[in-house]
């Protein structure tokens, strides 16, 4: 009976310290939250008239929470370069500004004002988000929101007005957009004005040429290596050399080691035979003569010449190599050159065209800009009302209203607390069916040949009273 009392009060324990492990968990990863808010005063309230409670929470979001002002808002946060902390790319921004706005009614203490808060996992992104909310409210002005009928005309002659000398000025800076446009775009088209040489056709034409030739050379190279590894004499790979100055200046070189090589041999013969013949042998005189004439060869290369300064000691492997490494290299080095400059003559030309198109574009614009101006002037000649009315006042500039703000403790806790209980249950109704199965197996008697098993009766008067039952019922 202890044993199971004590497997009991164990796993309760263990479930209550899994359980308060996961709330404090899901306490502590839980990230915080900016909330910005900023205060407004509503059109039509200049006075902070007291009486005026029709405007309760839901009229103030019909007012600020409108797709005008949205879409405004979003088209702001666009331009500034704000990045939304979205779960996607395709979520729209919209609903996302509906989601982490809120609109607060009037209080009692200060009437006719309003508040809008923006809360999100970042400080800087929660001002951003409410200045562009804020921002689209005041310029949609009384627009945005929906207004007795009766005061709706209230500034609209004004607003109208405002709006045709804006698009008075965005007429303006359209037209001189386009005239910038069209002297870039004739500066582009007189430095596009290369010569036949230099157009994008001829450049892939000597690019394709090039490229062939440097595959040639390549070839040439590796089959260049090749003969030298199999002993070929280097004279004759050398006269493979597509280049005729290279070609000279490898033979010349091959030449000026051979040279260098029989002046060894003939000044380690004149030091061998020194010994043997003497200074004044006439074959010593020879030897000396041919070491003289050698030397004024030698002599007579200028030291500023490659034949007398690069390669000096190489073998004629290595010279004829270099000759074609370096024949390779030129024609890679012209190859790189030539990519630069078709990709330089492409970019300028697709500049060109993306200028004719936003050229286009502005000019579409433009036209679209004399319509709105034609039809702001209309409306006004049909304003005949003189009401003055007035944009929303900002009272308080958005800011960080409070510390960040916590997930509230209670429901991780709760529902922790309830998942404890659920894991609790699950385990005591496994030990119970272990306890039950290890009773059913005490009262079923042991088949012939098993090993003995424990008496479940504890005295002889209870053995015989279950022997008197049995033999009753049966």
């Amino acid at each position: 009976m202890m044993k199971r009392w004590f497997a009991a009060v164990s796993a309760a324990l263990l479930c209550l310290g899994v359980s308060l492990s996961a709330g404090w968990l899901w306490q502590t990863l839980a990230g915080a939250r900016y909330e910005a808010c900023a205060r407004l005063l509503r059109d039509g309230d200049v006075g902070g008239d007291p009486t005026a409670e029709d405007d309760s929470q839901s009229a103030d979001e019909a007012r600020v929470l409108t797709p005008e002002v949205l879409t405004e808002a979003a088209t702001l946060l666009h331009e500034r370069g704000v990045l939304l902390s979205l779960s996607s790319p395709f979520d729209p921004v919209n609903d996302y500004l509906v989601q982490h706005t809120r609109v607060g009614g009037e209080s009692q203490e200060r009437p006719g004002e309003f508040c809008i808060r923006c809360f999100a996992g970042e400080r800087e992104e929660a001002l951003q988000m409410l200045a562009a909310v804020v921002d689209a409210y005041l310029s949609a002005g009384p627009d945005a929101s929906p207004q007795d009928p009766e005061l709706a005309a209230d500034g609209v002659e004004q607003t109208i007005e405002a709006e045709r000398e804006q698009l008075t000025r965005a007429i303006e800076l359209q037209k001189q957009t386009i005239r910038e446009m069209s002297v870039r775009l004739e500066a582009a088209a007189s430095e596009d004005g290369h010569a036949p040489d230099e157009g994008p056709d001829f450049l892939e034409t000597e690019l394709g040429r090039v490229r062939q030739a440097h595959r040639e050379a390549a070839a040439r190279l590796a089959e260049a290596r090749r003969d030298l590894d199999n002993k070929l004499p280097a004279e004759s790979v050398a006269g493979r050399i597509a280049d005729a100055s290279a070609r000279t200046r490898a033979l010349e070189r091959l030449n000026l080691g051979k040279v260098r090589d029989e002046l060894q041999r003939l000044e380690a013969l004149q030091t061998k035979w020194s010994s043997v013949y003497g200074r004044n042998h006439p074959r010593m005189v020879e030897l000396r003569e041919k070491i003289d004439t050698l030397e004024g060869q030698l002599a007579d290369i200028p030291a500023d010449r490659p034949d007398g300064s690069d390669l000096a000691g190489a073998s004629s492997a290595t010279i004829v190599l270099a000759a074609f490494e370096s024949e390779s290299a030129g024609l890679e080095e012209t190859e790189r050159r030539l990519v630069t400059q078709l990709s330089d003559v492409q970019g300028r030309i697709q500049g060109r065209q993306e200028l004719e198109l936003q050229l286009n574009q502005s000019r579409q614009e433009l036209t679209f800009l004399h319509a709105e101006h034609d039809r702001a002037q209309k409306q006004i000649a049909a304003v005949r009302r003189e009401q003055t009315g007035r944009q929303p006042a900002l009272i308080s500039p958005p800011a960080i209203e409070r510390e960040p703000i916590g997930r509230d403790s209670g429901l991780p806790m709760a529902v922790s607390c309830v998942s404890g209980m659920a894991l609790y249950l699950l385990m005591l109704w496994q030990i119970r069916r272990r306890w039950l199965a290890s009773e059913r197996s005490d009262v079923n008697p042991a088949p012939r040949g098993s090993p003995a098993r424990r008496e479940r009766f504890r005295s002889q008067e209870e053995q015989h009273l279950m022997r008197l039952k049995l033999a009753a019922h049966g």
